[in-house]
């Protein structure tokens, strides 16, 4: 009778085991590749706003060199005001930039903690030391992206103040004296803004790498032009005949778009983010 009563329950109990113990695998499986594609969208986020940022100054600095001109006849205020105001956009968008950073730190962290974690549990050690060097190579391309978006936060902030530095000076003195006093300053800064620009455009590279190396199967929709991967043009098939044919229209072939590291939209009906749109600046200054 005991027997019987044991032998019951076990035939009860083991198909519970086996079914919480495939749901877990399930469930851990879905929660690591969700991880991953949110990990893939910061750091796209991150890759936009530092190219959205790289505009900014840039807008920035252009209306400063044209307030600095020696021959400029415009509307003095109004120009003054309009660099005011790309000087406050271009703050905004540094603070957008920084704000994008965080999430892209905690969401990696919990990733490799995960690949950490799983990477033990596997068995065979051929798959486990090749998980192993795939995760160093992942983590080394984001400590790329981090580095890369820590030194063009910090030139991005200097330049920015330098702007406003410059904005404060011309707001109680914009004369044709005070314009020359500053021409040096303003060809400096423009020197300056080469810098900022490569240390954006290193930021902007090392999270396409990223994307690129990293993106789910099937979802990375960009090729680049002249890779191997892009389809090569058919060439033109002759036509046997006796009869003289019309000469086709040559049509240009259009030329190859810049490659860019996209993902497709995501499965939970989020999109990856896209670059906001330049805007025109308010023509209210702001008050310094």
């Amino acid at each position: 009778m005991r027997s019987a009563l044991l032998f019951s329950l076990f035939l009860i109990a083991a198909p519970c085991a086996l079914l919480t113990g495939c749901s877990v695998l399930s469930g851990d499986s879905k929660t690591s590749l969700n991880e991953v594609d949110g990990l893939l969208s910061r750091i796209e986020s991150v890759q936009v706003e530092s190219t959205v940022a790289k505009e900014r100054a840039r807008a920035a600095l252009e209306m400063l060199e044209k307030l600095a001109r020696p021959d400029f006849a415009g509307d003095a205020a109004q120009t003054y005001s309009g660099f005011v105001a790309s000087i406050d956009a271009s703050e905004k968008q540094a603070a957008k930039f920084s704000e994008s950073v965080e999430p892209m730190k905690e969401s990696a962290e919990d990733v490799f903690k995960q690949w950490t974690k799983d990477l033990e549990a596997i068995g065979n050690t051929r798959l486990r030391a090749a998980s192993h060097v795939r995760m160093e190579e992942t983590r080394a391309r984001y400590e790329a992206v981090v580095t890369a978006t820590a030194t063009a936060q910090v030139t991005l902030d200097a330049f920015n103040a330098d702007l406003h530095d410059h904005a404060l000076f011309l707001g109680h003195d914009f004369n044709h004296a005070a314009v020359t006093a500053i021409a040096s300053e303003v060809v400096a800064l423009a020197e300056r803004s080469k810098e900022l620009d490569q240390r954006l455009d290193a930021c902007d590279a090392a999270a396409r790498r990223y994307v690129e190396a990293a993106a789910l199967h099937g979802q990375l929709t960009a090729t680049k032009p002249g890779s191997k991967g892009a389809p090569a043009a058919a060439a033109p098939t002759p036509v046997a005949t006796t009869q003289q044919q019309p000469a086709a229209p040559v049509v240009e072939p259009a030329a190859p778009k810049k490659s860019v590291a996209t993902l497709p939209p995501r499965a939970d009906g989020q999109s990856a983010p896209a670059a906001s749109s330049q805007s025109t600046p308010d023509s209210t200054p702001p008050k310094f």
